[in-house]
């Protein structure tokens, strides 16, 4: 019988298979909070050049001194260019004009809107104008290592099983994730979320498992109901960013959610597919008989529903062993070969046995003389 059929049979879909789809959930939800997190940590907020010499430079303007001297030295057309030969020092003498110049050179410190956020990784590395790329870059590592990840986990659910590849997965994801709140370079924060994305295949695992709990016919269920774990992940990322403010935080957060998410996945069950295509039957048994008894459903139990071919077919193989003892060539009887000894051998059957009514005969009819006299 096929998996899928055992499945129609005891229940397609039932109180123990959501259940565990709810705890498969956990790992959706958390890649979504990661995959949410990592944008808004990278976002970039409103920002200008710093003033050239002014130390305790803020994006907001203070006072209106604090505004010329925005206006003397910064290029507003661009959030990169300075103006040249600006000094801080005396920023009036002269005419009120001869401290100004139109030649611009790039500016090599920024100030930032910390309104919303008070720090990002967009911040605290100044990853604006000539370093903008590394944004990309750094989310091309990501999805680089979502991709070896692809491979390596995919091969690796395979021959350990999904649960156990699924805890792999996760735990690579909560380690990767509370590093990166630590990390003090940006080569260290990019090689980081390499690694961190090679964790992601753990949304496919989890998936995966899920709908082979459940029945064909209630997988597109499952498939939609998945997207609401990705949903509430995303709602519940925003909160985290809003009220802590401070990237490493952020971080932080998410990788103590992601070691407490561990706690679900151990009691959730492997997926009896793979427990039947590896040759653990008592272990798919089992966990069919959990899902054929929450949906009051019957299935044959014990050792014997494993074992009942074999008996049947190795006793009917005993019973034709035996019966093969009367066959004729086991009794050394000469049997024809071709079809014109077939008839020979029936003649001289019947011959034979004609003969040897005639001689009974004769020998009763002497036994019965023989009596009498």
């Amino acid at each position: 019988m096929r998996y899928d059929d055992i499945l129609q049979h005891v229940g397609q879909i039932g109180p123990y298979q959501r259940r565990a789809f709810l705890l498969f959930c956990v790992p959706l939800t958390l890649y979504s909070m990661i995959m949410m997190g990592s944008v808004l940590t990278w976002i970039e907020p409103p920002h200008r050049c710093a003033v050239p010499g002014l130390e305790n430079d803020s994006f907001i303007i203070q006072s209106e001194y604090r505004r010329a001297l925005v206006n003397m030295s910064v290029d507003s057309d661009s959030d990169c260019l300075v103006f040249s030969n600006f000094s801080i020092s005396e920023p009036f003498s002269g005419d009120g004009a001869s401290n100004i110049s139109v030649e611009t050179e790039e500016c090599h410190r920024w100030v930032y809107d910390t309104s919303e956020v008070s720090s990002t990784i967009i911040t605290e590395f100044n990853l604006v104008c000539d370093k903008i790329y590394i944004r990309a870059t750094s989310t091309m590592a990501m999805f680089a290592g979502g991709l070896m990840g692809c491979f390596a986990f995919g091969i690796l659910a395979d021959i350990i099983g999904r649960k156990r590849s699924l805890i792999f997965c996760l735990l690579l994801c909560a380690s990767t994730t509370l590093m990166l709140a630590f990390l003090p370079t940006l080569l260290s924060v990019v090689i980081m979320r390499c690694i961190q994305g090679m964790s992601f295949q753990m949304y496919a695992i989890a998936l995966s498992t899920a709908m082979e709990l459940v029945g064909p016919d209630k997988r597109a269920t499952m498939a939609m109901g998945s997207n609401f774990a990705w949903m509430l992940g995303q709602f519940l990322v925003l909160p985290l960013v809003y009220f802590l403010k401070e990237w490493r935080l952020v971080y932080l957060g998410m990788g103590i959610g992601a070691f407490t998410s561990l706690l679900p996945l151990l009691i959730t069950p492997e997926s009896p597919r793979w427990l039947l295509d590896n040759g653990r039957y008592q272990e798919a048994e089992q966990v069919i008989q959990k899902i054929a008894h929450s949906n009051k459903g019957r299935l044959m139990g014990g050792h014997l529903s494993q074992a009942l071919p074999m008996i049947v077919f190795g006793s009917a193989a005993l019973l034709a062993g035996i019966l093969s003892i009367q066959l004729p060539e086991t009794l050394g009887r000469d049997l024809p070969e071709t079809i014109h000894d077939a008839l020979v051998y029936e003649r001289m059957k019947d011959k034979n046995y004609s003969d040897k009514k005639e001689n009974t005969e004769k020998h009763k009819n002497e036994i019965v003389t023989e009596c009498l006299l």
